[in-house]
């Protein structure tokens, strides 16, 4: 049902984000001052919450193009199915009762 591009989306902003944040650790070490890794933690976090919102956004119209072909085909079996005691005019389209020889609309005969 659903295609995979917005659950990997999600999964890489995930991982992208324990990356960075260790990263961003590793940094703050090194340069032994926390305000350029909190700066840089802050655009990994917006960078990964913009990812991860892709993904949502993929997952979300993947799922709503599912349904809308589902609601479509329901539709469409509904149209195929049979008339149940009945039957339709071949000249104009009415539903006929079974019973009946001529359409009740155009007085075509059931047998023409």
């Amino acid at each position: 049902m659903e295609s995979n591009t917005g659950f990997f989306c999600k999964l890489a902003a995930g991982a992208i984000f324990i990356l960075l944040l260790i990263a961003g650790i590793v940094w703050g070490i090194h340069a032994q001052n926390l305000f350029p890794a909190l700066i840089f933690w802050a655009v990994a976090l917006l960078f990964c919450l913009l990812l991860f919102a892709v993904g949502e956004i993929l997952s979300t119209l993947t799922r709503l193009e599912y349904y809308a072909l589902m609601t479509a085909q329901k539709s469409a079996d509904e149209e195929d199915a049979p008339i149940k005691d009945g039957w339709v005019c071949k000249s104009c389209g009415a539903v006929n009762p079974k019973y009946v020889v001529e359409c009740k609309q155009c007085a075509t005969s059931k047998f023409e």
